[in-house]
């Protein structure tokens, strides 16, 4: 699989058509970071819409979006101080994540509740262990990019299904619980809830705080000991297990699993580059 790169130099002058905006993250690098750029560009392809290395697509008379958007993520990581290696790697994983295998996943999706506009043309579906110490970050972060005001509202929207993991005390109780919320129709100010206690969490309590969003504890705890919510996180994890999913959080973006880098930055970048793709405009100036 080839990946997308970019040389400084061609991209400066690429990007110095756009006169009238404002100066990008390819036209301040310092001579070391310019370097770095320099070699990934010569090195990467883009995974769409230019066949050539970066640093010829991007020299081209009107460069695609795409190979615009490449150019910047790897002048902002070779900025951060990131090597060659490191930014030609992580391209290379966000090429596969976006490309997909050629078996999108089979996700059940019947019920979910989703987070952002429900209009959003692009899905993303993440398995989530409520006791992952990463996803107590990642969720609340993706969940406010996909609301209003963030930078993916009217561009994606976020739904869970439950992955407890064997290897976090009371994962088990609280994907239970998570999907018993999602059952009496407050998923997402309950796991939301649950995430924010993560340094609290007492499975005997899980009933008694789905007051705090409006639900009976009494209903709740019914609800959790119905072996059909038990059974409800079962499929779910064995559906996860089918799509190869092996950690948490796990998102995948329009069925493709994504395996690129989790950083809010990187991930809503590249949910944007799928909302282009989703629209046409990907290959487009």
């Amino acid at each position: 699989m080839r990946l997308v790169l970019l040389t400084a130099a061609a991209l400066l002058v690429a990007l110095a058509s756009a006169s009238a905006q404002a100066a990008g993250p390819c036209e301040t690098l310092e001579p070391e970071a310019k370097a770095v750029v320099d070699k990934v560009f010569a090195t990467v392809h883009p995974h769409d819409c230019c066949d050539d290395t970066l640093d010829k697509c991007v020299a081209a008379e009107k460069p695609s979006k795409l190979v615009r958007r490449l150019a910047d993520v790897i002048c902002r990581r070779a900025a951060a101080g990131q090597e060659a290696d490191k930014i030609i790697e992580a391209m290379q994983r966000r090429a596969v994540s976006m490309l997909g295998n050629g078996r999108p996943a089979k996700i059940e999706t019947d019920g979910l509740q989703w987070a952002g506009a429900a209009d959003a043309k692009v899905e993303i579906v993440a398995y989530v262990c409520t006791r992952c110490p990463y996803c107590i970050r990642w969720v609340p972060e993706v969940y406010k990019a996909v609301s209003e005001g963030g930078p993916l509202y009217g561009k994606a929207r976020f739904a869970i299904r439950p992955f407890p993991l064997s290897s976090h005390s009371g994962a088990k109780e609280g994907g239970i619980a998570i999907e018993a919320a999602r059952q009496l129709g407050a998923f997402w100010p309950y796991f939301l809830l649950v995430l924010e206690r993560h340094n609290t969490f007492q499975a005997d309590q899980l009933a008694a705080w789905s007051a705090t969003v409006g639900l009976d504890p009494a209903a709740f705890q019914a609800k959790m000991e119905d072996p059909a919510t038990e059974q409800a996180v079962v499929r779910s994890k064995k559906e996860g297990i089918r799509n190869g999913v092996q950690g948490t959080p796990t998102p995948f973006l329009d069925l493709k699993m994504y395996d690129g880098d989790l950083s809010l930055a990187a991930f809503v970048d590249a949910v944007l580059e799928e909302a282009d793709r989703v629209d046409g405009t990907l290959c487009k100036p």
